[in-house]
């Protein structure tokens, strides 16, 4: 691709870095929350597990994790919904953008020839 044509290959690098931001951003945007919390539970039960049992806050606890593991599954799939969508429309561009520059290249080799072939 930037063999024939620098610019289109200077686009091309500039549109895979865009991309690639973008689903990074759609990546992060939802789930540091949710994961931080249930990091952060998790750091506090292990650090306290001998104060847990002591007061008999078992039950508590376990309510209190399940709830935070809810919202992170939540977000999780609000994720990979957007994923699901995300990646093959991206896919879907790419290989049409591919599609575009080798017909242009294919076409424009052939319009100097007489007999049309490479």
């Amino acid at each position: 691709m930037g063999l024939f044509d620098p610019n289109a290959g200077a686009f091309a690098r500039n549109r895979c870095a865009m991309v690639h931001a973008l689903g990074e951003s759609l990546a992060t945007a939802d789930s540091e929350k949710p994961l931080s919390a249930m990091n952060s539970l998790l750091h506090d039960n292990l650090a306290g597990v001998r104060q847990i049992k002591a007061y008999a806050r078992e039950e508590a606890e376990h309510r209190r994790f399940n709830q935070v593991s809810a919202r992170l599954k939540d977000a999780t799939l609000v994720v990979l919904k957007a994923w699901a969508i995300y990646t093959p429309s991206m896919e879907f561009v790419n290989l049409m953008w591919d599609f575009a520059i080798v017909n242009r290249f294919r076409w424009h080799g052939r319009a100097g020839r007489k007999d049309g072939s490479w």
